[in-house]
């Protein structure tokens, strides 16, 4: 079985792993990893020293249940992939779900993308047997994007903008359709355009005049602006835009490695803006609202490579990928 590691500077090899598990280990064969905006980043040169495993979108079978008492062998899971540092003052107050530093697997440790994963029990998370692997691997996303909003504290009659340059904006939307948001899509992509038509109260194309956004809004401009790409220029835009007392969402992982991301929050001409950083997911609700994003979800294409294949063809243009790990 083979096991992706990334070196930086757009250097991947995939390698046979030996490892042996811990005697009794839970153990996890791996089906698919999907890799996203953070992936990208670390293989793009943002990896830490040495080499990394990637992988916090994962799917798999259990082959040895170990520890867990409510799993057993086939059954399929999904990983989450953040787990509380245990030092933080949350974590001193038993409350590990409010971690200030939580490590995330595929990021701040070896991911998911090889053959079996042994151990990291808390980790995953039982699948019913009604999600196919495609729709859960869709899961964490859609629980992040759901934590981002949280953090932004909507109203149920706010505005949000989602201003996205990949299909993860699909997914940002179909949480905020969920929330019940006015939601207006914003991308230069001219096929994830027409698709979010049909689920967006307003589509619009990249850098548009202010001013039509606050027509769009009814002269206030939107409540929340959601940015997935990373783009300075957009934050700079973004201050703008909001309407009085609005909110700026940094989600791209390209903002964690940038000296102008701040995980704390801090306000700028009454516009806060809050970064978010991955923490445990409550996939639970998310497993209940899945059907609800599922007729947007299930046409969102992410093109998928054989494992042995990344080291040669990369992200092949692609800001989201899934690994076949068979």
């Amino acid at each position: 079985m083979k096991t992706l590691y990334f070196h930086g500077r757009e250097n991947a090899t995939a390698e046979d792993k030996s490892d042996g598990p811990a005697r009794d280990a839970l153990t996890v064969k791996i089906e698919k990893v999907l890799l996203d905006g953070w992936d990208r980043e670390l293989y793009g040169g943002a990896a830490r020293p040495g080499p990394l495993v990637p992988g916090h979108w994962a799917v798999g079978e259990v082959v040895r249940p170990g520890g867990r008492a409510d799993l057993r062998t086939g059954d399929r899971v999904v990983l989450d992939p953040a787990a509380a540092c245990g030092d933080c003052v949350a974590c001193a107050a038993n409350a590990p779900e409010k971690c200030e530093r939580p490590r995330v697997m595929g990021l701040d440790f070896d991911g998911a993308a090889t053959g079996l994963v042994f151990g990291h029990e808390n980790h995953w998370q039982l699948l019913p047997r009604s999600i196919t692997s495609g729709d859960a691997l869709g899961l964490g996303i859609l629980a992040f994007y759901r934590q981002a909003l949280l953090r932004a504290k909507p109203l149920p009659q706010d505005s949000v903008l989602i201003f996205t340059d990949n299909a993860s904006g699909l997914y940002a939307l179909a949480t905020a359709k969920t929330q019940g948001l006015f939601c207006i899509y914003c991308d230069a992509d001219a096929d994830r355009r027409a698709l979010a038509k049909q689920f967006s109260d307003a589509v619009v194309e990249r850098y548009l005049p202010v001013e039509t956004l606050r027509e769009i809004t009814g002269g206030e401009g939107p409540n929340i602006a959601m940015d997935l790409t990373g783009d300075e220029d957009f934050l700079a835009d973004a201050v703008q835009m909001v309407s009085q007392a609005g909110r700026i969402v940094l989600t791209h992982g390209g903002w964690q490695t940038s000296a102008a991301y701040h995980v704390r929050t801090l306000s700028i001409k009454e516009a806060e803006i809050v970064g978010v950083r991955l923490g445990r997911l409550h996939y639970g609700s998310m497993m209940e609202q899945l059907e609800e994003c599922a007729p947007l979800l299930s046409r969102v294409k992410v093109p998928t490579v054989p494992i042995g294949e990344f080291a040669t063809v990369g992200f092949a243009g692609s800001p989201l990928l899934i690994l076949d790990m068979h």
